[in-house]
């Protein structure tokens, strides 16, 4: 190898290096018109996460890398548990590495395969990162799949500043779910995120809203979805509303409506759920506490609302008394110390009569 190559080679792998692949290697590094051309990058010892070609220019007849780079057949290979945290072959994250310095960096093909507890996912990427005049970063990129667990048809707006601060816009045109016990179809819409500098304090601030056709949890379906999320510093805000699809009841029968709120680790929650008979609510309770006991660290959830046989007979039995119209179930409280009280609502004469029942045995509610 010519003493230029060398130093070519090893500028390329410490620049990797910089950015968390600290056992980066290149086969070659030669230069051809003023352009330096890098090939056969491994990312890591057993070539998992591979690079085929690196184009940079050169802005000087000596071998130093330049500004504008082309990669080319980018593969990075890698894992994701179940709470959707994903690691990399041969990268260590540094979340404190400088930006590049680069004025444009073009990504041809590249793909992300992550092994996942749902099996193995594979998405397929492509962008450009171009500085701006404050010295900021732009990333323009799309990232889809299409395979039995996972389809996703994205585009990304990413901007990159000095230091740590950043934010990112993705538009999700269509995804579909099927990770066993999660199923959503006809998924589109808008996510943010941001990691801004706050009295030398990161704070990260997320966002979105979400159209969803069809959601199956276990044995719980939604239909017609609407999700709006926000979160900051020390809160999460989610608001949901969605129609049931539960064994036993009109797929229209059902209108459910979900307040979740995080505010300093305390979560709470507050929702409700109309229908028209007993048996849609009792089996739609029914259904939800059964594929909460299934569930790890969910357990627990549902347990405050005595959803037991002899209490749902009581409540059959109260309600069978009352003329109603419509019935409303009402849930509040702090998320694993949840009270609930069903509303059977009459429309008499142009307004609306309510007697409340609470699904606590112990306690009777005047009729309003």
């Amino acid at each position: 190898m010519q003493g230029h190559q060398y130093f070519l080679i090893r500028h390329i792998e410490n620049t990797f290096k910089q950015y968390g692949f600290n056992l980066v290697s290149v086969e070659s590094g030669t230069i051809k018109k003023q352009q330096a051309i890098f090939k056969t990058i491994k990312l890591d010892p057993d070539g998992f996460s591979t690079i085929k070609t690196i184009q940079t220019n050169t802005l000087s007849p000596l071998p130093i890398p330049g500004k504008q780079i082309v990669i080319d057949d980018l593969i990075l290979t890698g894992e994701m548990d179940r709470m959707f945290r994903p690691t990399l072959a041969g990268w260590d994250y540094q979340p404190t590495a400088p930006l590049p310095d680069i004025k444009q960096l073009t990504l041809n093909n590249g793909r992300l395969d992550l092994n996942t507890p749902f099996g193995i996912l594979s998405l397929k990427a492509k962008g450009q990162i171009t500085q701006q005049e404050d010295g900021s970063q732009k990333i323009q990129a799309a990232l889809w799949g299409k395979q039995h667990q996972l389809t996703l048809d994205t585009r990304w707006n990413v901007n990159l500043q000095p230091g740590q601060s950043w934010s990112a816009e993705t538009e999700i045109n269509d995804a579909r779910l099927n990770l066993g016990f999660l199923k959503a179809s006809r998924i589109n819409g808008w996510l943010s995120f941001e990691k801004k500098q706050k009295n030398e304090t990161l704070i990260s601030v997320a966002g979105g809203q979400l159209s969803i056709g069809y959601i199956n949890f276990a044995s719980t379906s939604l239909n017609n979805i609407t999700l709006t999320a926000d979160s900051s510093l020390n809160s999460v805000h989610v608001i949901l509303h969605a129609k049931i699809s539960s064994p036993g009841s009109d797929l229209n029968d059902m209108l459910l409506t979900a307040d979740f709120k995080q505010i300093k680790n305390e979560p709470f929650l507050q929702a409700s759920v109309e229908a028209k008979n007993f048996d849609s609510l009792l089996n739609f309770l029914k259904t939800l506490h059964n594929d909460f006991q299934k569930t790890q660290n969910a357990s627990s959830l549902l347990t405050t609302l005595l959803i037991t046989p002899g209490n749902m007979e009581r409540l059959r039995k109260d309600i069978a008394q009352i003329n109603h119209d419509v019935l409303e179930l009402q849930i509040s409280g702090p998320l694993y110390d949840l009270s609930g009280k069903i509303i059977a609502k009459k429309l008499r004469k142009g307004s609306w009569q309510s007697h409340v029942i609470s699904m606590d045995p112990g306690f009777n509610a005047p009729v309003r």
